[in-house]
């Protein structure tokens, strides 16, 4: 037919139920051959399409960013090529020892069992910004002539 054909991922397999099963990427080889026309475009993972969109809306930084995921041929080079941090947990499909044999440049910077981890962590520095903000206002308070309005 002429219509153009996009398709969001290639995911060969996922995790389901404590498994590895087939995945998107099995559907799209299907139709590949049936229509008997490759795909035009892939707009999802690892291409930079949904993370140029959201640079584009609303402003993100990707310096500050990370992308967490447990997939190194889509989550974690799409955090590669869209230029955030990357996490990759061993939680769904690839292994630490995948990753640990993939070029430099191709591996993630942080490697977990889960997200817990970051989770864990992001309580630790809330927690510590908290102390800071009390140690700032108790600093304030002392001083003799300061005027401070908190929000």
């Amino acid at each position: 037919p002429e219509c153009k054909f996009l398709v969001t991922n290639r995911d060969k397999i996922v995790p389901f139920n404590d498994q590895l099963v087939p995945s998107n990427g099995m559907v799209v080889a299907g139709i590949e051959c049936s229509a008997e026309r490759p795909v035009d475009e892939l707009i999802g993972k690892p291409t930079t399409t949904m993370i140029d969109l959201l640079d584009e809306t609303a402003g993100l930084n990707r310096d500050r960013s990370i992308m967490v995921g447990d997939n190194l041929d889509t989550d974690i080079l799409f955090g590669i090529a869209g230029g955030t941090h990357t996490m990759l947990v061993l939680s769904g499909v690839s292994s630490e020892g995948q990753a640990r044999a993939r070029a430099p440049a191709d591996q993630p910077e942080v490697i977990a069992d889960s997200v817990k981890v970051l989770a864990d962590r992001l309580t630790e520095l809330e927690v510590e910004l908290q102390d800071e903000r009390v140690r700032m206002h108790l600093h304030l308070m002392s001083a003799p002539s300061t005027q401070v309005a908190f929000m």
